[in-house]
């Protein structure tokens, strides 16, 4: 029997944002003052790269490489995406996390008709420009997520929303206005797991996988 697929990607700075003086002087300082994260290095030991061990006996988990990390463009990752989307089942299910959390709502929204993911995961997903982050390319204009085009693009698809109220690069007020666009969906709530970057494991993650 062939193992249900799952996709996982993440990272990504949009291109915007590395001609923002505030944003580069905020990444130096990440660096500099010896904080445990340093956003142009992948973490070694966290969730995502333990969802291998945690699911691969009953899974097929999937990475997609991310194009231009440091300087994304929306086209450039449609065109990324579209590539690999051809060699993976209609039925997969898609954990994404920040700028590539909005990256497939808006290629949804472009693309209704020819999408039938079974499960969306999105861990912090952006919707509107903060003073830690500019979607630039990425951006959804809020006035295309009304409900009646949520509703008709999203329906039959289990979605879950993930966020920490301590993250400090997107609004926690993205997530609470994700509750009002998507009255369906499943959303996990936390205090402590800032941007989700330096987490072992999610339990809850790995139990909306499997239920």
């Amino acid at each position: 029997m062939k193992q249900q697929q799952i996709l996982i990607i993440w990272w990504g700075i949009p291109l915007e944002n590395l001609s923002s003086e505030k944003f580069l002087s905020e990444r130096f300082e990440f660096i500099s003052e010896g904080v445990n994260y340093n956003p142009f290095v992948e973490r070694v030991n966290n969730w995502k790269k333990n969802l291998w061990d945690n699911l691969w006996d009953d899974y097929e988990v999937i990475k997609m490489m991310t194009p231009n990390s440091d300087s994304a463009v929306y086209l450039e990752w449609k065109s990324a995406f579209e590539k690999t989307l051809q060699y993976l089942d209609k039925d997969i299910y898609i954990i994404w996390h920040s700028l590539w959390a909005i990256f497939i709502l808006q290629y949804m929204l472009e693309n209704n008709r020819s999408i039938n993911f079974k499960k969306i995961f999105l861990f912090w997903c952006p919707l509107n420009d903060s003073e830690k982050e500019i979607l630039g390319s990425f951006g959804v204009q809020s006035n295309t997520l009304n409900i009646n085009t949520v509703i008709s693009t999203f329906n039959q698809k289990k979605i879950y929303f993930y966020a920490s109220k301590d993250d400090e690069i997107v609004d926690f007020s993205d997530f609470l206005e994700y509750k009002k666009i998507f009255p369906s969906a499943q959303f996990r709530e936390y205090s402590d797991l800032w941007h989700f970057n330096d987490v072992e494991n999610i339990q809850e993650l790995l139990d909306d996988i499997r239920c």
